[in-house]
């Protein structure tokens, strides 16, 4: 009864590999916009450092933050200082006056040396065969971005597990839908991965980077698809308050 799944998994691993051969490691760029992320940011940029994919730079762009962000990013760059060598990672923090995500996207964008971009939200992180699992997906130069699995993190409160079912069913269910034909109409700003070319810019002036960016990107003839084995947790608002913060 094992045979035949025994069988599959090679098949997958040695599909997996071949994917890997022919993409390479390309170096990736990941840009992290930053704004008062005090709390969670440290949590972020560990989550990056402890990637297995072996090739990327880290730019963390702290726009124009009034909290300690500037600080923990500064201090967790010496701490790690050895870890970061060791892995050939360069992790560097660009400081600019508040001009929204957007405008810290295509700042990253500029300073990026990688041929391929991963955004993160700063209040998320990263599953530690992340970057690995989405770059597979690059498997043809006519796929421009790759959406990312967002898992939300519930806490055990009422509220969190609606909008994990709401996560799981609505977003989930609906991107694989679109991934199918390779319209994937959203990529997530809180972990997609981009090939530099396909997206000139970010799209500024809009409440939906993302959506937007995406638009241009199916716009210039590239597919979209979606990763569902390359997870980013995000914690969800657990108040009545910031829920509505957050959608408005």
């Amino acid at each position: 009864i094992d045979i035949p799944y025994l069988l599959y998994r090679i098949f997958l691993l040695t599909h997996h590999s071949k994917k890997i051969r022919l993409l390479g490691r390309p170096l990736i760029s990941v840009i992290v916009p930053a704004y008062n992320e005090e709390p969670c940011i440290g949590k972020t940029l560990l989550s990056c450092i402890h990637q297995s994919y072996p090739n990327f730079e880290i730019i963390v762009v702290n726009d124009g933050s009034t909290d300690n962000t500037k600080g923990i990013v500064e201090n967790l760059r010496n701490k790690y200082k050895h870890i970061l060598q060791k892995k050939k990672i360069y992790l560097k923090i660009i400081n600019q006056k508040n001009q929204g995500k957007a405008k810290a996207l295509n700042t990253g964008r500029i300073h990026a040396n990688g041929e391929f971009l991963i955004t993160i939200d700063a209040d998320s992180y990263l599953h530690h065969l992340a970057i690995e699992r989405i770059m597979q997906y690059f498997s043809s130069e006519k796929i421009g971005a790759v959406a990312g699995n967002i898992a939300a993190i519930s806490n055990g409160k009422l509220l969190g597990y609606i909008q994990k079912m709401e996560y799981e069913l609505g977003i989930y269910f609906l991107r694989e839908s679109q991934a199918a034909l390779g319209d994937v109409l959203v990529t997530p700003g809180a972990f997609s991965a981009y090939r530099k070319k396909a997206i000139k810019k970010f799209e500024e002036g809009t409440l939906t980077e993302d959506f937007d960016s995406s638009i241009r990107t199916l716009e210039r003839g590239y597919k979209i698809v979606m990763a569902p084995d390359a997870y980013c947790y995000t914690q969800v608002p657990l108040s009545i308050s910031d829920l509505i913060k957050q959608r408005v």
